[in-house]
Order: C-alpha cells, then structure tokens, then sequence
C-alpha cells in the first residue's frame, strides 16, 4: 500500500519524509489526474508534510492523515490571502483527497529563498530593514476582513483552553528548566487575565517566521518578497502572530524588538510589562510551543532562573 490509512508521525518521518522514493508514485498519479505533464520532480526536505516541486513551477503538498487540519488550513487560507496582500503568496492550483485520507494541495512556486538561510550572516542594518516590513506586513494582514471568512476555526477562547490543559506536558516534554516547570503553572495562572478575552479576530498564519518568509537580493539588498506556508493558520487574537518573529528574529535585542512592534503600530507607551507577560503568555501556550530551540538568544536558559528575567531578556522593551 503506496499510503497506509493509519500511521504515526515518527514512521510517517522515517518512512515517508525522509524517503522521496517512497510516495514519487503519488506525485505522478497526482500530476496525470490533473493533467499536468509531469518532467521532474523534486523532494523538498523543508516541512512538517510531504513537499515537492513539480517541473520548478509547482509546488505539491501531500499530508498525513493526522494533518488534515493543516490541509484545509492550507487551501483556504490561500485563496483567502491571494492577491490580498503587498507581497506575494502562491495561488492555489487544485486540492483534494488522494487515498486513505492522504490530502494534497497544488499551488504556484514562488521566486526567493527563506529568510532562514540569510538571516544570521546580515548585517543590522538588513535585520532591521526586513522586521520593519514584517511588522508592516503582519498589520496588513491583520487588518483584512474575517467576519465572512467561515473557512477557519473562529472560536480562539477555546483555542485557548484547549492549550491551558495540555501546555505543562509539552514543556516537560521539551525537556524545559526545572526552575521554569516549577514555576509555570503559577506564572500561567497569574497572568491569564492580561489575555483579553472575545477580542477583536484577525487572520493568523502563526508563521511569520524565517522559514516560511522568502526573500530576495534586489540590487545588492535583501528584500521580503514572499510568504508561504499556511497549515497552521486560524482566526484569534492578533498579538498570537508576534510570537514567531520576536523569538525567532529579533535575538533579544531591544532596537530589533521596538522596531517591529513599531512598524505593527504599537507606540512607546505600548512598550510595558503587561505586554511583555501577554507575549511570554502566547509563547508558553503556543500550539507549537518550543522554547529551547525557538529563543534564538545564545545560552537563554543559562543567563535566567525565572519568568520576570525570562520576559526581560527575550523582549526588552
């Protein structure tokens, strides 16, 4: 069987992932049922599903049946942002069900590599340049109209308490401090309230991160071009967004982190401590919570032994 209807996601890895030569098959089934004429193929090893490109102009996204929601978060979020937005982002070519509740999506192969690959080697001038424009951006796309975009979940209180329930055990799983998971639950159970609740819903992608940004070199500057990647995209509350860009982007560094939160449209004013505790909150009950590997602040957890120092050294407004 090309697809097994139940797998997990550590054989979906070793087995599928990681193995190209193991689902070919699907892509050229994929590629007659749609009539394109298929002349390479290429595995990508970026991502949590299958990802390829198809004759350099395409893009197939093959997902595990234990991603289904990534798949529809996927295909509606891309027609929901297409052409809606300063930068590009691909267009939707087809989706639908394989086999065994394997889903796949086709979209348009975009100009640029990620933000990932150029970011530690730029200069600041170059980081400050982009987090300008990935805070502009973010508040561009914040701003687009949700109430009759029924394609997404909507429902971010319990979004939220579905991850109060099951935030100390994925911590604990990342193998976290012990000062910080003795310390968590009253961290959390302190500072809930500041999390507004009913707020205003936004368009979330949770990806403004390196990996799912592109760029490209334009006269000798880098420059964001492209945004890619909406499996993990859902409607809530804006400042959920500024998680990914803050950890991942901004390095602790008190100008990187005023400068995107200024571009978003935040004033000094905005730059307290309960903004610090709502952002460390929205970082600890991520869905993909991961701190360890997401502070990108050299030796983090060994400069600090509590949450008070943790928000101060992460963004120090």
């Amino acid at each position: 069987m090309l697809f097994p209807e139940k797998i997990d996601y550590q054989e979906f890895n070793l087995s599928y992932r990681l193995q190209a030569n193991r689902w070919e098959k699907a892509v050229i089934e994929i590629s007659q049922k749609h009539k394109i004429a298929l002349v390479n193929f290429k595995a990508l090893e970026d991502g949590s599903n299958l990802v390829g490109t198809i004759n350099d102009d395409l893009i197939i996204k093959i997902f595990p049946p234990f991603h289904h929601h990534q798949w529809e978060s996927e295909y509606e979020s891309l027609q929901f942002v297409f052409n809606k937005i300063r930068i590009a982002t691909p267009k939707l070519i087809s989706y639908n069900v394989y086999k065994n509740n394997w889903t796949y999506v086709i979209m348009t192969k975009l100009a640029g590599i990620s933000l990932e690959q150029i970011w530690s080697t730029s200069d600041f001038e170059t980081k400050k340049s982009i987090l300008h424009k990935i805070g502009k951006l973010m508040k561009e796309v914040h701003s687009l109209e949700v109430n009759e975009f029924t394609g997404l979940p909507a429902d971010w209180n319990r979004f939220i308490k579905n991850q109060l329930a099951n935030y100390k055990e994925r911590h604990m799983k990342n193998a976290m401090p012990e000062w910080f998971l003795s310390q968590v639950e009253c961290y959390v159970n302190d500072n809930i309230y500041l999390l507004p609740q009913n707020p205003k819903s936004v368009f979330l992608t949770g990806e403004y991160t390196p990996f799912n940004l592109l760029v490209q070199n334009i006269n000798g500057i880098w420059d964001l071009t492209a945004m890619i990647d909406f499996g993990d995209a859902m409607i809530g509350y804006r400042e959920y967004d500024l998680v990914g860009p803050l950890l991942f982007l901004c390095e602790g560094n008190k100008e990187l982190v005023q400068i995107l939160l200024s571009a978003y449209g935040y004033s000094e004013n905005d730059f307290n401590k309960k903004l610090r505790i709502r952002l460390l909150l929205l970082a600890i009950l991520h869905r993909y919570s991961n701190l360890n590997t997401q502070i990108r602040i050299p030796g983090c957890f060994d400069k600090v032994s509590s949450f008070e120092e943790l928000e101060q050294i992460i963004w120090p407004l």
